[in-house]
């Protein structure tokens, strides 16, 4: 179940971005110019980290909690499949992109008085599972293109599918067992509305460097949400129609309040290189 609602930070960018769209260039013939449609499709070996403090599990009962205390959960990376595509005319385009994250990474459980509904003290050694998929749609319009480069502001939403994030007991701690099973968060939903700029610039020898740097401060349930997406890439052609393509995504999320009945203020992230082919259509 979704519950969404959210407070932007970041109007006064439209207004100073409406300023500039008469600046929008006659399309040139550079790729991002002109009607435009491609896929790509490639490999991202991102690292994933999990820091949260206060972190309070409530039962399903709702008179108490299952869970209460701090987690740091080791970098853990997994390379899994990263595609995207954009399709438009100049000087408006859209853009999707998204990837899956399903692994396993060993951390400590401090400061807990419960766990999976069993008293304990101490450090406790935990392994996570966590299955979730980010995927950001933006809609992009250019306020200057040159041909040779160009500059464009950009608006839309990170969507992130959080499946399941579980904590799995390591070793036996008082009432705890080893394989004791805490579930932090499962089936939640958060879509993220963000706003950004976005460059792009033809080098010699059909390279091209292009980036894009996105986020926003909101409200979603009862927590603070703040989100930074930014993106950098570089393109060579090396066929009429297909481009190898190199870059390195990062999204960071802080959240801070309460989703669901799980109180928490935690910093998460992804990040890493992607390598992969661009086809144009």
């Amino acid at each position: 179940m979704v519950a969404y609602c959210f407070r932007m930070k970041f109007l006064p960018v439209l207004g100073l971005s409406a300023l500039l769209l008469p600046a929008c260039a006659v399309p040139g013939d550079a790729v991002w110019s002109g009607i435009q449609a491609n896929a790509s499709a490639g490999a991202y070996a991102t690292s994933f980290g999990f820091e949260g403090d206060g972190v309070t599990v409530e039962d399903s009962s709702g008179s108490g909690f299952d869970f209460s205390g701090d987690i740091d959960l080791d970098d853990q990376t997994s390379t899994v499949l990263y595609a995207g595509a954009r399709v438009g005319l100049a000087p408006f385009d859209l853009s999707i992109s998204q990837f899956s994250y399903s692994e396993s990474s060993d951390g400590t459980v401090s400061s807990a008085s419960q766990f999976g509904g069993e008293p304990v003290s101490g450090d406790l050694a935990v392994g996570s599972d966590l299955d979730m998929s980010v995927a950001k749609m933006m809609l992009g319009i250019d306020v200057f293109n040159s041909g040779l480069f160009r500059v464009g502001i950009q608006g839309g939403v990170d969507y992130l599918d959080l499946n399941q994030f579980d904590l799995i007991a390591q070793e036996n701690k008082g009432s705890v067992q080893s394989g004791d099973v805490q579930t932090i968060l499962e089936d939640q939903s958060i879509a993220v509305p963000i706003l950004g700029v976005r460059g792009d610039v033809a080098l010699p020898f059909r390279i091209r460097l292009g980036g894009e740097i996105s986020g926003t401060s909101v409200e979603f349930d009862e927590a603070d949400v703040s989100m930074l997406d930014w993106d950098l890439n570089a393109h060579w052609q090396i066929f009429w129609h297909v481009e190898l393509m190199v870059g390195w995504r990062s999204v960071i999320m802080d959240l801070d309040g309460s989703v669901d009945g799980t109180s928490m203020d935690v910093d998460m992230d992804f990040q890493g290189p992607y390598i992969g082919i661009t086809v144009f259509i």
